[in-house]
């Protein structure tokens, strides 16, 4: 059975659609292409990768990249196709008029994203988000659902929930590597894009009033002129490190920065938004494989996971002096970290891995399978 996995948005290594879902189903021995944004055409561990061109604006992008997946998708002639984006649902609908099965995964509420954009006008978002949230409500009872977190239950109750925990690959590598008292100089670390909806400012701010603490980035600068104000935020303190200056970071290469990194905490936060107010974020259980303590935004769901895991601290992400606060009781509690980061692995290890999601992954796709025989 021949496999499509679609993306106009996501690089072709996605943690999620990449290293987690594709190599999944490979592993089960299904012929596997995905068609993604990537530089050339190639195969990675028996996955056939069709590419898409790098396209800045998204107008353009979406269009574009629309018409090129929609070619190549009658090209391949696949038996399943598992769409990514949002904005893939009428394509996915023309395979399904064609005879197709078609999985629509589900990574976020399409609603909450489109009220979080800062690049919508007011006058947009006042219509866009219902418009986009009944279009793809409508068009998902013609597709198999997936749905990439807790949140979108009662959106979406019938789908099959997949969450986006830790990759083996990580718990694996992860569970050889203990934190010690004695290590030397102990930095912070974030990982993911940098975006100033993602905190990039704060980790900014941090960096100008705790310019004794290391402070790394590791990820991709959305947008590049962001990097200017956070350089002008930071100062001439040389304790910020970005690692992605305008570079997507590839899964295993940011694991292999973390892995070998020497951390007094992991960060994640983010400034106010809907978007990310009821959901745990991916990083939580990324940060929480490598055994490092988590300090987070207080939000309520996010303060209920920390608080229930007991494997970091939140704070108030407007609030620097209580940032600082909760650093420096890490930097002056290293043992209380150690057990928290300890805290965190034994969770992943136990209920928050991929290798328990995975199950479910196969199960849908031997069902559609047996379905189509």
């Amino acid at each position: 059975m021949r496999i499509i996995h679609l993306t106009s948005v996501h690089n072709w290594n996605d943690d999620r659609i990449f290293h987690k879902e594709c190599k999944t189903l490979s592993n089960q021995g299904y012929n596997v292409i995905l068609i993604a944004v990537a530089d050339k055409e190639m195969t990675v561990n028996g996955i056939r990768i069709i590419p898409l061109p790098r396209i800045g604006n998204k107008i353009k992008r979406m269009f574009v990249n629309s018409f090129l997946i929609m070619k190549q998708s009658i090209k391949v002639n696949g038996n399943i196709y598992h769409l990514h984006d949002p904005e893939l649902v009428f394509i996915g609908l023309i395979l399904r008029v064609i005879g197709k099965h078609v999985i629509y995964d589900i990574h976020e509420n399409i609603v909450e994203v489109i009220k979080g954009r800062s690049y919508w006008s007011n006058n947009i978002k006042k219509w866009l988000p219902t418009l986009a949230g009944m279009i793809e409500k409508w068009a998902s009872q013609f597709f198999h659902l997936v749905i990439a977190g807790n949140y979108l239950d009662e959106r979406y109750p019938n789908a099959t929930k997949i969450l986006n925990y830790s990759n083996l690959f990580k718990t694996e590598f992860n569970n050889e590597k203990k934190l010690t008292i004695d290590q030397g100089k102990k930095g912070l670390v974030y990982t993911g894009f940098v975006t100033e909806r993602r905190g990039a400012l704060i980790y900014a701010d941090i960096a100008k009033n705790m310019p004794e603490v290391p402070l790394h980035l590791i990820g991709e600068v959305r947008p590049l002129e962001l990097l200017e104000r956070l350089t002008k935020i930071a100062g001439a303190n040389t304790n910020l490190i970005i690692d992605g200056k305008g570079n997507f970071v590839d899964p295993i290469r940011k694991d292999n920065l973390v892995r070998n990194g020497n951390w007094l905490a992991a960060l994640c936060i983010f400034p106010y938004s809907i978007q990310y107010l009821n959901t745990e974020p991916t990083k939580f259980f990324d940060y929480m494989s490598y055994g490092i303590p988590i300090v987070c935004s207080n939000f309520p769901v996010w303060k209920d996971f920390i608080e229930k895991e007991q494997c970091g601290l939140t704070v108030d992400p407007g609030d620097i002096d209580d940032i600082r606060d909760k650093i420096n009781y890490l930097s002056n509690n290293i043992e209380a970290g150690i057990k928290m980061g300890e805290n965190g692995r034994k969770a992943v290890n136990e209920k928050y891995n991929w290798k328990n999601e995975s199950k479910k992954l196969i199960e849908l796709y031997n069902n559609i399978y047996s379905s189509n025989n």
